[in-house]
């Protein structure tokens, strides 16, 4: 049973289904590629903490700034920056996003939303050759991601190269 749902971001779709990836019932089934693991996002604590009400509460450029001042403390902490790079997409900072998740996919390569929103920010400055190099990156960490896999398809339609060239 596949639960499939639509979210309108701006001049970008994303598609997401809910659906776990099949595990192999049979020794005729072929393995499972390992994942690189990642740990999950620790519970947001201080100043980061602070950024994220402030966010839920639309005040971006307080947050912006609370994440920033978070970063100088903890510059290593891949989840602020992922979140202050939502943040800034969110208000329509694409340049600064872009520069922000490049430092979370340069310290922290496996993180895979990391490398999406990368693909989203260059895709909201227009820039499709570099967004399809970001959603590639996201493609090859997680098979499964079809948001990544959805904005691919655009970007690469926007760069006048065809998506159905694109290996699976």
């Amino acid at each position: 049973h596949r639960v499939t749902r639509w979210v309108w971001t701006g001049a970008v779709v994303a598609l997401a289904a809910c659906e776990p990836a099949p595990t192999p019932t049979t020794e005729t089934d072929p393995p499972v590629p390992p994942q690189t693991e990642v740990a999950p996002p620790p519970q947001p604590q201080g100043l980061h903490q602070q950024a994220l009400l402030r966010v839920g509460q639309n005040r971006y450029d307080d947050a912006i700034e609370l994440f920033a001042q978070h970063l100088r403390e903890f510059p290593e902490d891949v989840w602020a920056r992922l979140d202050l790079g939502r943040c800034q997409i969110q208000i329509g900072r694409f340049g600064e996003a872009v520069e922000t998740l490049r430092q979370a996919t340069g310290t922290h390569d496996a993180v895979v939303e990391a490398h999406y929103l990368l693909g989203v920010a260059h895709m909201r400055q227009g820039e499709w050759q570099e967004a399809a190099s970001a959603l590639r990156a996201t493609i090859d960490r997680d098979g499964d991601h079809l948001r990544a896999r959805w904005n691919l398809r655009m970007a690469l339609r926007h760069a006048g190269a065809d998506p159905d060239a694109e290996p699976e």
